[in-house]
């Protein structure tokens, strides 16, 4: 098996040059003005960076800044299968290829991962999903040392997440490995951003606060259309069992300010759990 998951999105989602990355994140790691530096999970916007790299920007300050960055091991992310590809939940054991070079597998803790139901070491669902790799650049820049978990979700039921969650913490139980934890997921798509803006914020409340029964229920009863909400609950789940008070919103942001097209718009959030 090819143990190296090469970039596919750069030069559309994000930029072809190592250079013009470099950039863009200093400019806006720079620009973002946040303070909470002790998260030990964060939501993170996945669209092209003309559209979301600003928003996603205040959580990687968030965890550039972040007191525990230099005790943890490896760094979990969380990602929905678009293309519903691969299995319910998806494992990848490759090492990641980015701008700034590659980003190590923790094989051993991804193996543990896999192990538990539900879960399955496959390589379809990452082969074209860009919801984590549009992550990596950032991360390379800030945390290239660290290894790397990297988790795709075609099934984002609550019940998929609470297996999910429960493998991370067991694995991360039996290896006493120090991690962070990265849910990618945009917001609602595709409507005025009126609409959007009172759909996010709806179910943002119920992030912030951790109530994952009521986020569910908001999805459902708003028709949100956030892409990631089973990467976003597992974070919840994660959050509870590392002891966090609850969610912060760092920023809120969506398409429109790039496209001027306000009827017709996607919502990013930024959000630490500490």
């Amino acid at each position: 098996m090819e143990e190296l998951r090469k970039m596919l999105f750069n030069g559309s989602f994000y930029f072809k040059t190592a250079s013009a990355n470099k950039s863009f994140i200093e400019d806006s790691l720079k620009k973002a003005d946040i303070k909470a530096e002790d998260a030990k999970a964060y939501v993170v916007p996945h669209a092209g960076y003309i559209y979301s790299g600003s928003t996603a920007a205040y959580a990687y300050k968030s965890l550039m800044n972040n007191k525990m960055l230099k005790e943890v091991e490896t760094i979990v992310i969380v990602g929905p299968d678009h293309n519903a590809l691969g299995d319910s939940i998806s494992v990848s054991m490759m090492d990641w290829e980015t701008p700034f070079g590659i980003l190590n597998n923790d094989r051993k803790l991804s193996m543990l991962i896999a192990s538990h139901s539900y879960i399955e070491i496959d390589e379809r669902a990452h082969m074209h999903e860009h919801s984590i790799e549009v992550q990596l650049p950032f991360l390379a820049y800030i945390a290239k040392d660290k290894r790397y978990c990297f988790i795709s979700m075609t099934d984002q039921s609550l019940d998929a997440a609470e297996l999910l969650s429960k493998a991370i913490i067991d694995s991360i139980v039996k290896l006493n490995r120090k991690i962070l934890l990265i849910a990618s997921s945009d917001m609602n798509h595709y409507e005025s951003r009126e609409v959007t803006y009172n759909k996010d914020m709806e179910v943002i409340k119920e992030i912030e606060a951790m109530n994952i029964i009521n986020f569910y229920y908001k999805i459902d009863r708003l028709r949100s259309s956030m892409c990631g909400y089973g990467a976003v609950a597992t974070a919840m789940l994660y959050s509870r069992f590392v002891n966090t008070s609850g969610g912060e919103l760092l920023r809120y942001y969506d398409s429109g300010y790039a496209t001027k097209d306000t009827d017709s718009v996607v919502g990013y959030a930024a959000i630490a759990f500490h």
